[in-house]
């Protein structure tokens, strides 16, 4: 099953060490996001962005 991980090396609520990890042991793709804010958060910027690039991506298939 395909699995791609996104992460935002500035959100200040998760930490992209996760996604690393995480990418090492599933084969996944990891994609970098841009440093977006929403609201003064990258974590809300993220959320919006990585929601935004995953639909895309399911809607690929």
């Amino acid at each position: 099953m395909p699995v791609r991980l996104y992460y935002n090396p500035r959100d200040e609520q998760a930490a992209p060490e996760n996604s690393v990890s995480c990418h090492a042991g599933l084969k996944s793709t990891l994609r970098k996001l841009p440093a977006t804010t929403y609201e003064g958060s990258h974590h809300l910027g993220s959320n919006l962005t990585g929601t935004a690039k995953t639909v895309r991506w399911f809607a690929s298939f």
